[in-house]
């Protein structure tokens, strides 16, 4: 049978077992690279806690609620030109590009300049051709401002004449000779 250490003995016990302890506490364990820790050591996963998530919104059948219609809005647009002062008025739903608006003025009115010649400012921005009017934010009754860029020469204009090369005198057959 064992005998309960007092006194003395168990203070000297508790101080052997108190450094014994903090000695293996500061040593670092080496562990190899292919080294997998136990399936009971290691961390478990969280557990889940289960939340009450609001219900999906419901889709409006578009026929009942005229608010909600999926059709793209027409606007009016001005089209403002300073040099030369021209001034056009379009109508075009918003979903139409650029570039088809471009074709729409030249076809509408007579004395809009070519498609090449356009460029479309709006509030500072240069609409470009490949976008959707509605991307930059036109609201109907908007004024759009034209540049009209310089036109350029065509290819198929008559070339310049060309200078005439300068002749030179034709050079003597015979060398005379001096005496």
């Amino acid at each position: 049978m064992e005998r309960v250490l007092q006194g003395d003995k168990l203070s000297l016990e508790l101080d052997y077992f108190k450094k014994t302890s903090d000695t293996l506490g500061t040593l670092k364990q080496k562990y190899s690279a292919s080294h997998v820790p136990p399936p009971s050591s290691r961390p478990k996963r969280a557990t889940l806690v289960n939340i009450a998530a609001c219900e999906p919104p419901t889709l409006h059948n578009a026929s009942t609620d005229p608010s909600t219609s999926t059709s793209p809005q027409t606007l009016s647009l001005t089209i403002k030109s300073t040099k030369p002062p021209l001034l056009f008025t379009i109508k075009c739903p918003e979903t139409s590009t650029i570039a088809t608006l471009k074709s729409l003025l030249c076809a509408q009115e007579s004395t809009a300049p070519g498609v090449e010649q356009q460029r479309w400012v709006y509030k500072g921005k240069v609409l470009a051709d490949g976008k959707l009017l509605k991307e930059f934010g036109v609201v109907d009754g908007a004024v759009i401002n034209l540049m009209i860029k310089a036109s350029t020469p065509s290819s198929t204009s008559t070339p310049a004449p060309a200078t005439p090369e300068p002749t030179t005198p034709p050079l003597p057959t015979s060398i005379p000779t001096l005496t």
